[in-house]
C-alpha cells in the first residue's frame, strides 16, 4: 500500500490519541516516519488499525470508518497534497463521482500501485458507488463518503449498503444520498 495512507494514518493516530496514538502506530507498523511515496505491506495498515482500535475501545471497522472521515474532512496532509482535486470538484456529488479518476491520476506515477476501483450508477437523488479492491476496506469507503459530505456540506452524506465484499459480494455497493 502506498505511503500516503500510512502518513495520514500516523497523523490520524496523533490527532485522535496524541502521543499514545503515535506510539501505538509506531509499535504496530515499525515506522517512525512513513514516506508518502514508499510502498508498505498492507498488513501494516491492519496492525495499526488494530492497535488504534484497542487503544480506543472501538472495533477495527469503526476505526477505519473514522479514519475515512478524517482523511477527507480533517487531514492537513490530505488537504495540502490533494488541494487541486478538492478545488476541481463543484460539490460532494461531483467529488464522489471523480474518486476513481482521482485514484488513477494520483497513482499512475507510483510503480506497483493497486488503487481501489470505483464505478457509479447515477440515480439522480442518489449515486450507487460500486467499490472493488483486494484489500476489502469497505468501512474506510463508508467513512470517506461521510467525510466528503462533511468537507463539502458540513454534514456527513447518508448512505445505504446494498452489498458488501465482507459479506460475500463480489463488490461493495453503497447508495449515497445528496
Amino acid at each position: 500500500m502506498k505511503g500516503i495512507i500510512f502518513s495520514v494514518l500516523q497523523e490520524y493516530a496523533g490527532n485522535r490519541h496524541g502521543d499514545e496514538g503515535r506510539e501505538a502506530f509506531r509499535r504496530a507498523t515499525g515506522l517512525i516516519t512513513p514516506l508518502a511515496t514508499s510502498d508498505y505491506p498492507d498488513e501494516k495498515v491492519a496492525a495499526a488499525v488494530g492497535a488504534l482500535a484497542e487503544l480506543s475501545g472501538k472495533k477495527p471497522e469503526e476505526v477505519l470508518a473514522d479514519f475515512g472521515r478524517y482523511f477527507v474532512a480533517e487531514s492537513p496532509l490530505v488537504q495540502k497534497t490533494y488541494a487541486a482535486h478538492f478545488r476541481n470538484a463543484k460539490d460532494a456529488k461531483d467529488f464522489l463521482m471523480k474518486m476513481d479518476s482521482v485514484h488513477v491520476q494520483t497513482t499512475k506515477t507510483l510503480p506497483g500501485a493497486t488503487p481501489p476501483r470505483f464505478d457509479y450508477e447515477d440515480r439522480n437523488s442518489e449515486v450507487v458507488v460500486v467499490y472493488r479492491s483486494e484489500r476489502r476496506l469497505c468501512p474506510l469507503l463508508k467513512g470517506l463518503i461521510e467525510g466528503i459530505g462533511l468537507r463539502y456540506n458540513g454534514r456527513p452524506l447518508s448512505w445505504r449498503e446494498e452489498a458488501c465484499m465482507l459479506r460475500g459480494a463480489k463488490a461493495c455497493r453503497v447508495a449515497v444520498r445528496f
